[in-house]
């Protein structure tokens, strides 16, 4: 399967397999340092491998990348603003998105997430 089939295959409801915490870190890391806070109208491309380089060897960089989109989210919505540390954000929020159960971006349930954040570790 491509990326771009994981992809959809992901968008479309297939669940989404746990990853390293680490790896959505670097994910993020990577992408902050490529796109601007506040990006122009328009596109751009930005090479998959570019991410691949960053994460572990072997890493499911679709998975990754997609288990990045909660975090997003949540953040848009400052839901995160507890765990922020500065630019970054608290290794909690890594660990809970790494394998928090995911199936489709539109089941996501941000309190649910949220929930198993505030549990202790």
């Amino acid at each position: 399967m491509t990326d771009q089939e994981a992809m959809q295959s992901y968008a479309a409801g297939q669940p989404v397999p746990a990853v390293a915490p680490d790896d959505i870190k670097r994910f993020r890391e990577v992408g902050k340092r490529l796109v601007p806070e506040k990006p122009a109208q328009g596109s751009i491309g930005i090479d998959i491998r570019l991410f691949a380089e960053a994460c572990t060897p072997g890493a499911n960089i679709p998975a990754v990348a997609f288990r990045n989109y909660p975090i997003s989210i949540l953040l848009h919505l400052e839901l995160l603003n507890p765990w922020r540390r500065g630019d970054d954000l608290d290794d909690a929020v890594y660990r809970v998105a790494a394998d928090f159960p995911l199936a489709g971006i539109e089941r996501f349930d941000p309190s649910e997430f949220l929930t198993r954040l505030r549990q202790p570790q």
